[in-house]
């Protein structure tokens, strides 16, 4: 299976440009337009699926006895992520990989209900596609103001470029 490098895919794809303010739909449809031309051009062997593809692992442990087991595996092609506070795409990754306390889960071993899930990027995609989830006011208001992120982001031990990013602006779709 012959991939195209994320450099070949750029050189087709042109570069992130932060100030691009266009319709998130054109802009979402170029992209995808762009990266199939890309694939194909690169005579890409493989679903064009198989570029976006990720797995995350979770690992539980309990904050009383300490046991740790393996939780739960997702795969799939876009990874939702909550935005954190300080509205930081970097942050609300970093946020995403720390521990989580799950209130109802019970250790197997000491049947307390103080058990952490960590999720780890098990299986990197070529191309990572975040849906940041938005956090609303008490009355339904979508949250306005824009994701701050740079050029790049870590995920775990990789990095990715930004080739683009699409912002949905308007009251909350009920």
């Amino acid at each position: 299976t012959m991939i195209p490098s994320l450099t070949q895919l750029r050189l087709k794809l042109g570069k992130y440009d932060p100030k691009f303010n266009g319709n998130s739909m054109q802009c979402a449809s170029e992209l995808c337009e762009r990266m199939l031309t890309a694939m194909f051009t690169a005579h890409c062997a493989s679903s064009p699926a198989e570029l976006f593809r990720y797995t995350v692992n979770s690992a539980m442990q309990c904050r009383s006895c300490k046991d740790t087991w393996e939780g739960a595996s997702e795969e799939g092609t876009l990874l939702p992520i909550t935005l954190a506070s300080n509205r930081s795409l970097q942050s609300s990754i970093d946020v995403f990989l720390q521990p989580e306390l799950l209130q109802d889960k019970k250790c197997n071993s000491c049947s307390k209900c103080r058990v952490d899930r960590q999720w780890s990027l098990h299986t990197a995609p070529h191309v990572l596609i975040i849906t940041l989830q938005l956090n609303y006011s008490a009355n339904g208001a979508k949250l306005l103001s824009a994701a701050d992120n740079a050029v790049t982001v870590n995920v775990g031990q990789h990095r990715y470029e930004i080739f683009a990013v699409v912002s949905h602006i308007g009251p909350k779709q009920v």
